[in-house]
């Protein structure tokens, strides 16, 4: 396991990246609005954090669960308290993509955080209706049509959850916000207002 660093100096006050100075949004934040209140990443993405997370999502290191939930879970006490969400929601797979790979990555990390904070894993109500292709093989603007309708909302399972107000949605890696965004949107169509945390995010302003 490589020796990892939590992002330090200024964040972004909208998604966390890493900007020039205090109070800033990154380019992305600036130019868009997103249908998530805030987000927090615990690492860049960078090449030590590339190595760990591709051998979790695709050499299956499961055993990384552990260190990855209590370093995430950790460093997002604080906020938890302020954001209080009723429901974790992992980012879904592709139900082709699950049998290729055997597990989601995200919703490991949001069982594991649910686990430790006692906040309702909501892992059926958010599902992907649609096989896109790789997020990191795209450019900025071919990501956001790739998520386009590719999530819908199961509303026959969404009324067991009762009043939902905030959810937390949790996924491994954030670089244009795409993919997140598009669950927070559909989350807010119920009224529901999202936050989200990522292992990474990607460096940039």
């Amino acid at each position: 396991m490589p020796k990892l660093s939590i992002i330090s100096g200024a964040r972004c006050i909208k998604c966390s990246k890493p900007v020039e100075a205090e109070g800033m949004l990154c380019s992305d934040c600036a130019d868009r609005q997103f249908s998530y209140t805030r987000g927090y990443a615990l690492w860049s993405y960078n090449s030590y954090t590339k190595k760990l997370i591709s051998e979790f999502k695709y050499k299956g290191r499961r055993d990384y669960t552990e260190f990855l939930v209590s370093k995430l879970t950790y460093h997002i006490s604080g906020m938890l308290k302020s954001w209080n969400p009723d429901v974790i929601v992992p980012v879904p797979l592709h139900r082709s993509r699950y049998r290729q790979r055997g597990f989601n990555q995200a919703e490991i990390i949001a069982d594991g955080v649910s686990r430790k904070t006692g906040i309702r894993l909501m892992n059926d109500v958010v599902v992907r209706n649609k096989k896109t292709s790789p997020q990191k093989k795209l450019d900025d603007r071919q990501r956001i049509k790739n998520v386009n309708d590719a999530f819908a909302l199961n509303y026959d399972n969404i009324s067991k959850y009762g009043n939902i107000k905030t959810a937390l949605i949790i996924d491994d890696i954030y670089t244009t916000g795409s993919t997140i965004d598009a669950c927070a949107s559909l989350l807010k169509s119920r009224g529901i207002e999202s936050f989200f945390t990522t292992l990474c995010i990607g460096e940039g302003f």
